[in-house]
């Protein structure tokens, strides 16, 4: 079985298909708000507008999940922006809008929940510039929910994809997964995810830390 598959497999095992059919409501309401509030412009462009609103209200729409996610709002270092971040299990997740055929800025507060995956190079967790003794570093995974923003030529009232990925420690341009969030969901209802009993996370982990040695070795 794949990295990528056995991570996945994991997720599943830890958050429940409800929690992500949630992502499939919210996710496209944040991208309709933010159409329909840049359609009352008139004399200047749209599109930054838009892409400050979907980032606003993707944020605000995942925050509003907390019955299902524990999820907070939080700010970034050094101050003056934010984001949700939501937790589920032993899985933490954040979300990042994915511009048409553009990589995903590396923004700090971004990479600084991928050192959530610090575990695969250190024994040490630094959570957005701080020691968290209260998380458990072997027993938490980050993953990111990546909608995708539309050609410019296309309707701008929804995403063309919602992507599910695991990112490389070491790497901002490297993920352990990258999985349509509708395929990923499908997996829920294969038997084989039932077969696939509990996850020995010690050996996935040093397998995730074999892919990245082996990514490392080979850019050299």
């Amino acid at each position: 079985m794949k990295t990528q598959d056995e991570i996945l497999n994991f997720i599943r095992k830890q958050v429940p298909r409800a929690h992500f059919e949630e992502l499939q409501i919210v996710i496209p309401t944040a991208f309709e708000k933010a159409h329909r509030a840049s359609n009352e412009l008139v004399h200047i462009p749209k599109s930054r507008k838009r892409a400050q609103d979907r980032y606003s209200f993707l944020q605000d729409g995942l925050a509003g999940l907390s019955k299902t996610w524990s999820s907070t709002v939080t700010p970034t270092e050094p101050s003056g922006e934010f984001y949700t971040l939501m937790m589920a299990g032993n899985i933490k997740i954040t979300a990042a809008v994915k511009p048409w055929r553009k990589k995903i800025r590396p923004a700090k507060y971004r990479i600084s929940n991928s050192r959530l995956n610090k575990f695969l190079t250190s024994p040490q967790m630094d959570l957005l510039g701080r020691n968290d003794n209260s998380l458990a570093i072997d027993d938490t995974l980050n993953a990111v929910i990546i909608p995708f923003a539309p050609s410019p030529y296309m309707s701008q009232a929804a995403p063309l994809d919602i992507l599910i990925a695991v990112p490389y420690f070491n790497s901002s341009d490297n993920y352990h997964v990258w999985c349509s969030l509708n395929d990923f969901l499908k997996g829920y209802e294969d038997e084989s995810v039932e077969e696939f009993k509990d996850i020995v996370w010690p050996t996935l982990r040093q397998r995730m830390r074999n892919d990245e040695g082996s990514m490392a070795e080979s850019s050299e």
